[in-house]
């Protein structure tokens, strides 16, 4: 395979799709403990069942999703590849703050405030978490509120 580096990334991008028995990759859940926030998060989301990554590890698939790869150009391959990057990545981790600053990110111009950010905002101690987060430890308990 190291004389044909995309027959090998289409193997590799395989693997998360259908799973196998030494790979084993599961989908970001996209959960969360509040209802509210889960509506706001997911709204417009397709539904799991259109998800591509987090396979079994069904024997004959990653053969049949391989043979289907290796007919693809290279840039569909690529987006294929980001789909499933994308299905798979931890939410929330450190990675994904490193792609954020890496790519850029402005998300003011993919997210804007809604009633669940707000409704978040009035309980305190997420207020006074929020605030040391941005702050600093200093600022937040310098602004707690006493009452």
């Amino acid at each position: 395979m190291l004389d044909r580096p995309g027959v090998a990334l289409r193997l590799m991008v395989a693997h998360p799709i259908t799973g196998s028995g030494l790979w084993q990759v599961r989908r970001e859940p996209q959960r969360t403990g509040n209802e509210a926030v889960a509506a706001s998060l997911l709204l417009g989301q397709p539904e799991e069942d259109g998800a591509v990554a987090g396979g079994n590890g069904d024997a004959f698939a990653t053969p049949r999703v391989f043979a289907r790869l290796l007919t693809l150009s290279d840039d569909d391959v690529l987006r294929v590849l980001a789909i499933v990057m994308a299905e798979t990545v931890e939410a929330g981790s450190a990675v994904i703050e490193a792609l954020g600053n890496h790519l850029n990110v402005d998300m003011a111009a993919c997210w804007q405030a809604d009633n669940a950010l707000f409704d978040l905002l009035r309980d305190k101690e997420i207020a006074n978490l929020i605030l040391a987060d941005i702050g600093g430890k200093r600022v937040a308990h310098g602004n707690v509120s006493r009452r």
